[in-house]
């Protein structure tokens, strides 16, 4: 019985310290990643940057933005103007044509 009472507190030793050295593997691989994680994130930011600007020039890929943004704003009122102008003159055209036609008939008077 003395031998089993000494066995197991080395088997709880033994356990202990695999335990404890597992736990100084995971704290040293969360050390790692912890270390390592902002590089590879700025690795992963840089890469997108490039494909994303031309020539690595944000500046330049915000102002396309903005002038394609413009463009279609100047588009957008040409269009607006020009229905508009059409209408405008359209609306002209017909009473200037209403008014045509109920001269010349009024001028022939009645037709029997």
């Amino acid at each position: 019985m003395a031998r089993m009472s000494t066995e197991v507190p080395d088997v709880m030793l033994t356990l202990l310290q695999t335990i404890h050295e597992d736990l100084q593997k995971v704290k040293q691989t969360l050390d790692d990643h912890i270390n390592t994680e902002p590089a590879e994130w700025a690795a992963v930011l840089e890469g997108l940057s490039k494909r994303a600007f031309p020539e690595g020039d944000p500046e330049g890929h915000r102002k396309y933005h903005e002038d394609e943004m413009k463009y279609m704003e100047a588009r957008a009122d040409f269009w607006k103007k020009m229905l508009f102008e059409v209408t405008k003159y359209g609306i002209f055209g017909v009473l200037g044509w209403l008014s045509y036609v109920a001269w010349t008939a009024f001028i022939h008077g009645p037709q029997k």
